[in-house]
């Protein structure tokens, strides 16, 4: 229960034996594109934090090629299973004629749509009924191999050409023995060339951090679904999310210091998207009294988009923490993709 103090209790009866999602609303006014900063320190560069909240309109249409990977293993039995059925058909029927899709659905063995086993379809009216009606015979069963799955997921869109925007849909509860071989497979597949991922979790209690690191892998986004009542609301979420963006390229430069080389998290900066803010942590150095950031981009229209900010001083220990969590993350991540070059180099910058 929340009162209206804000204060958090326990109904009576009930136990703290499971995770739980505090979900609050929250006023437009205090969401917003901000910076701060904690100055440098005892030979220690300074930590940055800039939150972006594009305060413009989608971008226009691009044609995508989308794949939906569907868990389909035991632990997705139940109501876990139809509202995956449920998400992932809403999301095939939101794609446009010049999309190309499949779906792959996955438990020890994956599988695909007879009428997608080449590879992507066009998303004509008849090839995303056809799809969905193969969608509602899928149900729960066997294991939990999603390497497999993400491989085949990433060569497809691969192989798919240029010009087009490569996105891949993860549906799972994320029950996956190995996380670290799951992101080394899909790296080693998908070479270069990581699609957008973008990963939804349904369960009480998902595998929320493996979701993350998947999503921020593939500078995408991730959204959890506790209930069935909840996968409409995370839908809108979604629909936005494999649409267009709303500012691409992203580049940040420092006025009056410089940025430390490599300490960007997430390194790869992520496309920014209607409604759903993203915080990007760094460190910098320069005897400057306050910081400010140069962003740079491309707008909705393709316009190239400028914007300069002047950052507020925060408590160190704060921003330094939140900085070394998420940089530790990424760099954890590179190691487990084994596509590093020096192992040694790199666990020595984990330290």
């Amino acid at each position: 229960v929340l009162t209206e103090s804000g204060t958090i209790r326990l109904q009576p009866g009930e136990r703290l034996n499971r995770d739980f999602i505090l979900r609050f609303p929250v006023s437009g006014e205090m969401i917003g594109t901000s910076l701060k900063f904690s100055p440098a320190a005892k030979g220690k560069p300074g930590v940055f934090a800039l939150t972006l909240l594009p305060p413009f309109g989608r971008g226009k249409a691009t044609p995508r090629d989308v794949v939906f990977v569907l868990d389909r293993s035991g632990s997705m039995g139940g109501w876990k299973m139809v509202a995956a059925r449920r998400a992932v058909g809403r999301m095939i029927d939101t794609l446009l004629e010049h999309d190309r899709f499949t779906v792959l659905a996955f438990d020890h063995t994956v599988e695909r749509p007879p009428s997608a086993e080449k590879g992507l379809s066009e998303a004509t009216d008849r090839a995303r009924w056809r799809a969905m009606e193969w969608l509602g015979t899928i149900d729960a069963r066997g294991g939990t191999e999603m390497g497999p799955a993400l491989e085949s997921a990433a060569q497809c869109l691969s192989a798919g050409g240029s010009g087009r925007e490569r996105i891949l849909v993860l549906v799972t509860d994320g029950q996956v023995a190995g996380e670290d071989a799951v992101i080394k497979a899909l790296t080693k597949s998908a070479g270069s060339a990581i699609p957008r991922i973008y990963a939804l979790g349904i369960d009480r209690a998902v595998n929320a951090g493996f979701l993350r690191r998947l999503a921020d892998l593939g500078g995408g986004a991730c959204d959890l679904v506790e209930s069935e009542d909840r996968l409409d609301e995370a839908m809108d979420h979604i629909h936005c999310a494999i649409g267009a963006p709303a500012l691409v390229q992203l580049q940040l430069e420092a006025v009056g210091g410089t940025l430390v080389a490599d300490s960007l998290a997430p390194s790869r900066l992520p496309d920014l998207f209607v409604d759903r803010p993203v915080t990007i942590f760094g460190r910098f150095e320069g005897d400057v009294a306050s910081l400010r950031l140069g962003i740079k981009g491309l707008d909705a229209s393709g316009k190239p988009w400028t914007h300069q900010m002047v950052a507020r001083e925060q408590p160190a220990d704060t921003l330094r923490s939140l900085w070394g969590r998420s940089r530790v993350r990424e760099l954890e991540d590179r190691y487990a993709a084994g596509n590093t070059g020096d192992p040694d180099a790199l666990a020595g910058q984990i330290v």
